[in-house]
């Protein structure tokens, strides 16, 4: 998928189907996927259920890879093997103080490249 510059935009356990003793794994609902544009940069934020968001998500880059889709496989795998979800925040605030809570704040040159991303 991503090989073809298909960014699926909405990975979660819902979306993943699993046959048999996981010997065979599909993913569905491509409604959000797309191709995504990496030079302009007109891809929107909004994508991706909130547990499996990536923080440049929740801070609205439309300037994202697909290492969105990798961050929410990262969030389902955890999901499957502790069945809660890693990052559980009602809201996008609350959702980027879960994130922080496990993952660190953010370091000053992090703050600074997220600002030219969401710009």
């Amino acid at each position: 998928m991503h090989e073809r510059g298909i960014c699926h935009r909405d990975l979660k356990p819902e979306n993943i189907l699993l046959k048999g003793a996981l010997h065979e794994v599909k993913i569905c609902d491509f409604g959000s996927s797309k191709i995504l544009d990496l030079k302009g940069h007109k891809n929107t934020p909004f994508v991706v259920s909130r547990y499996y968001r990536a923080p440049e998500l929740i801070m609205g880059t439309p300037k994202y890879t697909h290492s969105i889709d990798m961050f929410a496989v990262g969030c389902i795998l955890f999901e499957m093997m502790t069945n809660t979800p890693l990052f559980p925040g009602e809201t996008e605030g609350l959702q980027i103080l879960e994130q922080m809570s496990i993952l660190g704040y953010p370091q000053e040159s992090e703050i600074e490249e997220l600002k030219t991303l969401i710009e």
